[in-house]
């Protein structure tokens, strides 16, 4: 118990959830995000980030979701998910 309740212990497990959840995210968008936008890149991703994770992009190159932190990812999926389908089951 003294082991999970350890800082640096806690900060890397969230840390590689986080990097995990992350990649999986950025799967999910790569899939859905397309067929939704015509320039889905610029429309759904650049347009939707904040100016300093949009300038963060531009300065390190960023061309792909999957460079992108867990951040950038959930403001994309937060500001484009009402586009996404739903199912009425």
């Amino acid at each position: 118990m003294a082991g999970f309740l350890d800082d640096r212990n806690t900060q890397a497990t969230l840390s590689r959830l986080l990097s995990e959840v992350a990649k999986y995210l950025a799967l999910f968008l790569e899939r859905e995000l397309p067929p939704l936008f015509e320039d889905w890149w610029n429309q759904a991703v650049v347009n939707n980030l904040s100016f300093q994770q949009r300038r963060r992009m531009e300065q390190r190159g960023i061309a792909s979701l999957g460079a992108l932190d867990f951040a950038a990812l959930l403001r994309v999926l937060i500001r484009t998910g009402t586009r996404f389908p739903t199912s009425s089951a």
